[in-house]
């Protein structure tokens, strides 16, 4: 009889584990529509913006991007090496190339935090954005209703150094997965800039 409770206790508690434990599944994009159910996002772009093949490449740091029909094989791949990374789950451009967006998503610890996370972005932009960059201190973005801890920010552009770019990170944890909401502007003009973060924070409210 206590054999037959033990079972019973132990399914109990792997039922309560699974399912306290999101399992991310990607994302889809119909019509101008992003949705990914498992992360709780649904967001909706103009007809302008088309994909990138970014979406369907793993990114992780040091590991060479890989292109695989199932994801989650190349991600073990990279954590196999010692390696851990964010995927591009959507990656969309407009159609002069000069816009880019894109939403990335992260297994991630139980201990990280949200500041802890955006400030690992802060330290990244810094790095490869160069001294003359200006990176804003964090704030609180609202898109689709959520909290984000974002940052903006203007860089020189790599390929004209006398040329800026506007961008911005928004970075919110959900479950055991972060999620990194990015756009990247090439254009003197910050009401293209502005635009662009009217589609996360004006819509989908």
């Amino acid at each position: 009889m206590f054999k037959k409770y033990l079972v019973t206790i132990l399914i109990i508690c792997l039922m309560l584990i699974s399912g306290c434990t999101k399992q991310m599944e990607r994302g889809t994009f119909t019509d101008g529509v992003y949705k990914n159910t498992s992360l709780n996002l649904k967001i909706s772009f103009p007809t302008e913006f088309e994909k990138t093949n970014q979406d369907t490449m793993i990114f992780n740091n040091g590991c060479q991007p890989l292109e695989m029909e199932d994801w989650k094989a190349a991600v073990k791949s990279c954590e196999a090496k010692g390696l851990s990374g964010y995927i591009w789950d959507l990656s969309l451009q407009n159609k002069s190339g000069s816009i880019l967006t894109g939403i990335l998503i992260e297994e991630i610890k139980s201990s990280n935090t949200t500041q802890e996370l955006i400030e690992q972005q802060i330290s990244k932009s810094k790095s490869w954005a160069g001294e003359t960059a200006f990176i804003t201190a964090p704030y609180e973005l609202k898109i689709q209703g959520k909290a984000f801890q974002a940052f903006s920010y203007i860089a020189p552009n790599a390929d004209n150094p006398t040329e800026e770019y506007f961008g911005m990170n928004a970075i919110r944890i959900e479950g055991n997965y972060a999620i990194l909401i990015t756009i990247s502007v090439k254009s003197d003009n910050k009401e293209d800039f502005n635009n662009m973060m009217k589609i996360y924070t004006t819509q989908n409210k």
